[in-house]
């Protein structure tokens, strides 16, 4: 569909490539070796520890989405405000000299020993980090390496640059089935209170209905009184009488 990345998978197919699509992070580091690009998208169903096992063996990692606490986890620098209307590689990266311009929606400020290329120091759209092994790129593409809008600008050639360095690539898709995150329990009103309340409640229950008990046995039965008085029904109606007439209500009379 528009917002898969199937035609930048067949493009690198052409070219040569193989890609490797694995949604087990155990079955995805086994298949790296020295000569692998392990590529992603933000794998939020990792933990940290389970990100740093999966990505140890690889020699270029590509991010293709991050969040702040990714970027945090990597070192890799931080988000920038603002937008890139278009850009090009502007950095010592020969991968990217032909690539030409790109129009990226979201922009990185890049740590110290980071290149920022497509844009500058404040904001570039494409963060790479040879500090270490291995070595990690960072890219929002989301929307850049979609099926919809790769052929625009230089979509196309930016993806290539990225994943076409190395003869195979391991694609790690992350999926909640394959997630090492444990559920954690969901704050109820019985595990926020001490757990002398439920006690002292039913206590309280029970001091409650003893006390109605012995009290409502004190009044005994009822006893049934016949009225002292009967009212006829005609000096009821003369009585009314007599209060109409004497407030002049003569309407009401």
């Amino acid at each position: 569909d528009d917002a898969g990345a199937l035609a930048l998978a067949e493009i690198l197919r052409d070219q040569g490539v193989d890609i490797e699509v694995h949604r087990s992070r155990s079955q995805a580091r086994a298949a790296i070796d020295e000569s692998t690009t392990l590529v992603m998208s933000n794998p939020y169903t990792l933990t940290d520890e389970a990100l740093q096992t999966l990505t140890e063996p690889a020699e270029r990692v590509v991010f293709l989405s991050t969040s702040t606490h990714l970027l945090n986890e990597l070192g890799i620098g931080d988000n920038a405000t603002g937008t890139l209307s278009a850009a090009t590689a502007d950095c010592d990266v020969a991968e990217f000299a032909e690539v030409g311009t790109i129009r990226a929606d979201r922009l990185f400020t890049p740590a110290d020993g980071v290149q920022a290329c497509f844009g500058d120091a404040d904001g570039a759209a494409v963060l790479v980090d040879r500090r270490a092994r291995p070595q990690r790129v960072v890219v929002e593409g989301t929307r850049l390496f979609s099926n919809a809008t790769l052929a625009e600008n230089g979509n196309a050639a930016l993806g290539l640059a990225l994943l076409g360095q190395t003869d195979r690539i391991v694609w790690y898709v992350p999926s909640f089935a394959d997630s090492d995150i444990e559920a954690e329990p969901i704050d109820t009103l019985g595990s926020l209170t001490p757990t002398w309340v439920t006690p002292a409640i039913l206590l309280l229950i029970a001091a409650g209905i003893a006390a109605a008990l012995w009290r409502g046995q004190r009044f005994g039965p009822l006893v049934a009184e016949t009225l002292p008085v009967t009212v006829r029904a005609s000096e009821t109606m003369h009585g009314r009488a007599r209060l109409t007439a004497r407030a002049a209500d003569a309407a009401h009379a």
